[in-house]
């Protein structure tokens, strides 16, 4: 499976990166703005992505509204500290919302959900 992480925060990137590693056979990709994120997205084509909604640049609203865009079978998990961006972040596109501080199961729990 692929996975890419859009986070502008090396902490997260960390956690999800030793979370998935550690239960799957997985290639990650990394970006840490919505612009980084729409060129990965576009030549690396993964399985799932997470997304924060608090980047620089472009937010994780309009990046998951754009990768929607271009797959609306796009497999998202948006992610964020902040619980009132979990409804944009549905309306966007995204199909589940995890509030940070991220916990393994609830991470491999999303994971499980979206890869069936």
């Amino acid at each position: 499976m692929k996975f890419l992480i859009v986070d502008d925060s090396n902490l997260t990137h960390g956690v999800l990166d030793n979370y998935i590693k550690r239960s799957y056979d997985a290639e990650l990709v990394e970006a840490k703005t919505g612009e980084q994120a729409m060129e990965k997205f576009i030549e690396e084509q993964p399985d799932i992505c997470f997304i924060d909604i608090v980047l620089p640049g472009m937010d994780g609203v309009k990046v998951i509204r754009k990768i929607i865009g271009i797959d609306p079978n796009a497999k998202i998990i948006a992610i964020s500290s902040d619980q009132e961006n979990e409804q944009p972040a549905i309306n966007a596109g995204a199909r589940i919302f995890l509030k940070k501080p991220l916990a393994t199961h609830v991470v491999l729990g999303a994971i499980e959900k979206l890869k069936n």
